[in-house]
């Protein structure tokens, strides 16, 4: 039977052969786009995880700053209290110049508390945020891995 048409088998061959060629270029052409895909995911996953840790720690820096400032101006209202109890007992009338440095004092401090209280809650969203980025890319990772090893070795992903 196959002596007989020998041209048509030739043909048909070619044409089954001509189209696996064109599947497997196909093929190749999704897995370069899939892997181009999953690299530009990673790389964006991973400059926002780098972005979110800067700002973590620029937050901190100013946190430990505003908390630093806080006790310079505790240490100086604890000072100008003791100045404005000497000056008392020393001349009762004068001691209008250091409530005044006094009250300014208090103010900023008081300030400065809710600086610090602003940028703590500020730190605190910004930590939550950088552990669920994080969080993300690595579970983007991971699943990076995992469709790179079921790419490599086909059969194994039927078995788990």
């Amino acid at each position: 039977m196959f002596r007989r048409y020998p041209a048509a088998l030739a043909v048909l061959l070619l044409a089954t052969v001509t189209s696996l060629a064109h599947a497997q270029q196909a093929a190749g052409d999704s897995t370069r786009r899939d892997r181009a895909q999953d690299q530009r995911t990673i790389t964006h996953d991973t400059v926002t995880l780098h972005r979110e840790m800067a700002v973590r720690d620029s937050l901190r820096r100013q946190v430990k700053d505003d908390h630093a400032d806080v006790r310079t101006d505790e240490k100086r209202v604890d000072s100008l209290q003791t100045a404005l109890r000497r000056d008392r007992k020393a001349a009762p009338g004068d001691t209008a110049r250091v409530r005044t440095e006094l009250a300014s004092l208090q103010q900023k401090l008081s300030t400065d508390r809710q600086d610090i209280g602003r940028d703590e809650k500020r730190l605190d969203f910004t930590e939550k945020q950088l552990h669920q980025e994080s969080h993300a890319v690595i579970a983007a990772h991971h699943d990076v891995r995992e469709d790179r090893a079921k790419r490599a070795h086909p059969d194994s992903a039927t078995h788990h």
